[in-house]
């Protein structure tokens, strides 16, 4: 391991050499600089870049808490140890609370390879957690980027089939439901009618299935009147096939919202109500979309049972921790609370103009 480099702001060169002294009978490896002013200081704090700095407390032109300060300031993460020949209960609790990793008076420097060893350890062991940290959010970010790349793939996609459902298969069952009619009609047979009846019926009921899924997959409204009328038709659809009472509240005008948001929001309505289904027993649902300008915002609240803290941090609630991901990759926040009384799911989210 090479030598450690040890800035020393000393003024008395006999003091200096009792420290270097100190640090050899200790058996650390070193190389060191002593300074004794501010712009010495600075000089060698940049250009040399040192591993730790011991300083003394009062110089004649400089002093140990300005060179904390400036080491604090310019190199944060630098451990500086205060060596001084006195120094008072609160002096010394001021330097602490500055940055300064431990002090020392200069009547035992028999400390001093203890307290250095420790301060460097100390050193390391954050600049090796504060890299893990930077590298775990660098991966957090890679990975909501990804997150998002693949959101928008797949919406793209869910769009492309919904349209090609739509028209290609839906085209087909339609003309192959005006064939059938005039067969039926140019038929003198009534039994072959029946049968053709039957047959125009179970058109008619793949027809209204091919809809639905499409609409499931990627909804037209949402793409084609926007997100209010979207969070309507959605609210609808949900009040058919629930039979829970909906009160809704709705912009007049429709929300100029980007479009990646407008989904994002869509489909973390989207799953709300799916687990108002699945888990709340509510029979009342209160939803409330509103837009002051520069913030979006959609509340669904229900007369359930309510959720508790442990189903909301549960690891295996994808559908919650997909809800928040979502948010957070359209960058507004989702929050979740009730307990007992009901649920209310809360997302709030900065407007973007749409282009």
């Amino acid at each position: 391991m090479s030598p450690l480099k040890i800035l020393i702001v000393e003024d008395s060169a006999t003091d200096y050499e009792l420290i270097r002294y100190e640090l050899a009978k200790g058996a650390i490896r070193y190389d060191s600089v002593r300074v004794e002013t501010e712009e010495q200081f600075l000089h060698h704090l940049h250009a040399w870049n040192p591993d730790i700095v011991l300083s003394d407390y009062t110089l004649p032109d400089f002093d140990g808490m300005t060179a904390l300060l400036l080491v604090q300031k310019h190199r944060s993460h630098t451990p500086f140890i205060v060596v001084t020949g006195s120094i008072n209960e609160e002096t010394a609790v001021n330097c602490m609370k500055a940055g300064a990793a431990d002090y020392l008076i200069k009547d035992r420097l028999d400390r001093l390879p203890l307290a250095v060893r420790s301060a460097i350890e100390r050193y390391r062991v954050e600049k090796d957690k504060r890299e893990a940290e930077e590298q775990l959010l660098r991966h957090s970010e890679q990975l909501r980027k990804l997150h998002a790349y693949l959101q928008t793939a797949i919406e793209k996609e869910r769009t492309a089939i919904a349209r090609e459902i739509h028209d290609q298969l839906g085209q087909a069952l339609t003309g192959l439901k005006m064939d059938l009619s005039w067969i039926e009609r140019h038929s003198p047979d009534h039994t072959l009618t029946e049968k053709l009846q039957s047959m125009s019926g179970l058109i008619d009921d793949t027809i209204t299935l091919v809809r639905r899924i499409s609409s499931d997959l990627r909804p037209a409204v949402l793409d084609n009147l926007g997100l209010a009328a979207a969070i309507e038709w959605q609210t609808d659809e949900f009040r058919k096939r629930s039979g829970m009472a909906c009160e809704v509240e709705l912009p007049k005008d429709d929300i100029p919202l980007d479009l990646n948001k407008s989904t994002a929001v869509f489909r973390i309505f989207q799953e709300t109500l799916t687990n108002i289904v699945r888990h709340s027993g509510a029979t009342r649902v209160r939803i409330s979309l509103k837009a002051d300008g520069s913030r979006l915002t959609l509340t669904v609240a229900d007369n359930g049972r309510g959720i508790s803290q442990e189903a909301l941090q549960s690891p295996s609630a994808l559908g919650l921790a997909g809800m928040r991901e979502r948010a957070v990759i359209a960058g507004g926040k989702l929050d979740i609370a009730g307990s007992g009384a009901g649920a209310t799911v809360t997302l709030t989210l900065p407007m973007e103009v749409s282009a």
